[in-house]
């Protein structure tokens, strides 16, 4: 049997050691953390944007929706079976205010391991290649501080 491997942070305390420890660093401690939590800066404004995707009226079940602003800012959301989606950030349950060009991409498919026999890759014929490039994508979209940022994207061949 292998010894456990070491822990980076143990704590070993008793009633007798823990009354000093504490005491001593109790302050500074303190002063520490209140100067993480309380020096905090807000975030930037954010909405959050919703909507369908669907190719010639049918739904779009699978497939990834990319905003990405003009100044830089990217996030991504997966297609839901429906074709609804709904985008999120690190920032919240949004996307900071802005325009954005927007993509649809298919799902990325996963490697196969060296040596697999090949496999027919799906094609998603309803993602048409136009909206799959931030070069091609004729789609744009304005988020703004609203309830609603409702953004439904109908594509056709």
């Amino acid at each position: 049997m292998t010894p456990n491997p070491p822990r980076c942070f143990e704590v070993h305390c008793s009633r007798r050691t823990l009354k000093p420890i504490s005491r001593r660093f109790a302050a500074p401690l303190l002063l520490l953390l209140g100067s993480f939590l309380g020096c905090s800066e807000a975030g930037p404004p954010i909405a959050a944007v919703t909507g369908i995707v669907t190719f010639q009226g049918a739904p779009v079940p699978d497939g990834v929706v990319i905003f990405i602003s003009d100044s830089g800012f990217g996030s991504s959301a997966a297609l839901q079976p429906d074709g609804t989606y709904l985008v999120q950030s690190h920032h919240g349950k949004g996307i900071p205010l802005g325009e954005y060009s927007v993509i649809v991409t298919p799902p990325e498919e996963p490697d196969l391991p060296e040596g697999s026999p090949p496999v027919k890759r799906n094609e998603y014929k309803n993602i048409p290649k136009k909206f799959r490039q931030f070069e091609t994508s004729p789609l744009r979209m304005t988020v703004r501080q609203e309830k609603e940022n409702v953004f439904n994207i109908e594509m056709k061949p």
